[in-house]
């Protein structure tokens, strides 16, 4: 169970910072998130919004190489779990409509706090949810 917390951690924290640096135009589209969450509802019998994030590696790749921190760095845990698509929509959709332009560090910490305080469950299938 501590893998798990630490999976859905580690994925939370590289989605909050990419919101984070998207809203602060810090990154070269200020769209990233809610494109791939767009791509994903017009066509999700197609794409999955797992793979459009995670699947080339590209976007964390790029983080990892311009800010060169740990949160981004491959072979994570939460690479290897099981994110199911509406899940992942949900929190990307949820965080798209919040402005993280004013988040100081602190505020950033709590935001991070309240989605952990969601209670994973275990499925038949042998994927979590939140």
């Amino acid at each position: 169970m501590e893998k798990l917390k630490n999976a859905v951690q580690r994925t939370l924290d590289r989605l909050i910072i990419v919101r984070w640096a998207e809203d602060n135009l810090i990154t070269d589209d200020p769209n990233i998130l809610s494109q791939k969450l767009r791509d994903w509802k017009t066509t999700p019998a197609y794409n999955s919004i797992v793979d459009l994030l995670f699947a080339d590696r590209a976007l964390f790749d790029k983080f990892n190489n311009i800010h060169n921190g740990r949160i981004f760095e491959r072979g994570h845990i939460c690479e290897k779990v099981k994110i199911s698509d509406e899940v992942l929509g949900g929190i990307i959709e949820d965080m798209s409509k919040r402005s993280f332009r004013k988040f100081d560090f602190d505020i950033l910490g709590n935001t991070y706090e309240t989605y952990l305080g969601h209670t994973l469950h275990l499925k038949e299938d042998g994927t979590f949810e939140l």
